[in-house]
């Protein structure tokens, strides 16, 4: 069974107004809303949190995340449109 493959620019439309996990260099993770991002991978999330090390929550409010320091991104569950759900 084929698995479908997006392009890290078609995870990122897709999941726009959907919450994304960020992984910054330093370590630190913050979830929020993708609002927006650019060709440099500047990501703009609303209702951000950082992700403390014991689970609890930091609240950061909008925040902008240079792409230079973007380790990784968590993409929420994705689905093709037309696909039935397995």
């Amino acid at each position: 069974m084929a698995e479908a493959t997006l392009k890290p620019k078609e995870a990122l439309v897709w999941s726009l107004e959907n919450y994304v996990v960020v992984k910054i260099k330093g370590g630190k993770l913050i979830r929020g809303k993708l609002k927006g991002f650019d060709v440099h991978l500047n990501l703009t999330l609303s209702g951000a949190q950082q992700i403390l090390e014991d689970g609890q929550f930091k609240s950061l409010g909008d925040v902008i995340i240079r792409g230079d320091v973007v380790v990784f991104v968590v993409f929420p569950a994705l689905q093709y449109k037309g696909e039935q759900q397995r």
